[in-house]
């Protein structure tokens, strides 16, 4: 069974669309879980609406991280395949047919993912994953995974004790599936059978926030990952440390304070950076940044 998983909080815009797209499914054996954020629209009447024995409602009494949501949320679930999708996303009909056909070919692989495609509120497509991934080193250097193209299996949470970090807003996915890739295979479906709105309220809009946790997870990898898969991940990890790092060089600039911008500079480590940190200090320089 699959247990899909819904954390919304005052999702009533989109919420009907995305529970189609569930219900649309050409793979039946489901639960359907929404976990409501303390919501304060018509998000738990929406959801309410439908008589599908499999649909699963719970209301959490505060709101809490998004991160957090999602660690509480897994916990309520018994399926042995977990799949996320936001309030605001599709699913194309057999996404989920086509992802548990590949847990069930190999056992071995933990991590299935599909190509997605971006919209607007328009509708019109503005861009699409392209890359594949296999290794916890070619998903740092090249991550570009959706949360709602995603499935994994429950079981690899207990076994190596992996939980969803409660404290994160906007990167509770990225940490979770880079975990996951460190101890079971990942396999791409080259195939877009997943569409994400893009919109004004994306949390993945929340600058600050990305870069605090940005340097959280930074210090976590550093700790926890071996020397050899250090190595291993160079590309990656050094990649991440620049994207904190610019970030941290476009908020001093912002708050004029040039000195540590300027010494920010020599703590990237990829050449290409560097070109990215002279365009944000010539866009300071004409007052665009």
């Amino acid at each position: 069974m699959v247990s899909i998983i819904t954390n919304c909080y005052n999702g009533e815009a989109f919420l009907n669309e995305t529970i189609q797209s569930v219900l649309s499914q050409t793979y039946a054996d489901w639960e359907y879980l929404l976990f409501d954020n303390c919501s304060t629209d018509k998000s738990a009447e929406i959801f309410k609406s439908y008589k599908d024995p499999r649909f699963k409602y719970y209301h959490n009494d505060h709101t809490v991280p998004l991160g957090h949501g999602r660690y509480e949320a897994v916990k309520l679930v018994h399926g042995d395949y977990v799949c996320f999708i936001d309030s605001d996303d599709l699913w194309l009909p057999e996404n989920l047919e086509k992802q548990v056909a590949v847990m069930e070919h190999d056992s071995c692989i933990g991590v299935v993912y599909t190509d997605y495609q971006k919209f607007g509120v328009d509708n019109s497509m503005r861009s699409t994953s392209k890359k594949g991934y296999r290794t916890t080193s070619e998903m740092l250097a090249y991550y570009d995974l959706g949360l709602s193209s995603t499935m994994f299996r429950r079981e690899l949470l207990q076994k190596y004790n992996i939980n969803i970090n409660k404290s994160y807003q906007i990167i509770a996915d990225f940490d979770l599936f880079i975990r996951l890739s460190r101890v079971s295979k990942c396999y791409h479906i080259k195939e877009n059978l997943v569409k994400y709105r893009t919109h004004a309220k994306n949390l993945s809009s929340t600058y600050t926030k990305t870069r605090l946790e940005y340097k959280d997870i930074l210090k976590k990898f550093d700790e926890e990952f071996s020397d050899k898969e250090k190595s291993e991940c160079r590309e990656g990890l050094n990649k991440y440390n620049d994207e904190y790092e610019i970030m941290t060089l476009e908020d001093n600039l912002k708050n004029h304070n040039h000195m540590e911008a300027f010494k920010g500079v020599f703590q990237l480590k990829c050449s290409r950076s560097y070109l990215s940190c002279l365009k944000r200090f010539a866009l300071y320089l004409i007052g665009k940044l």
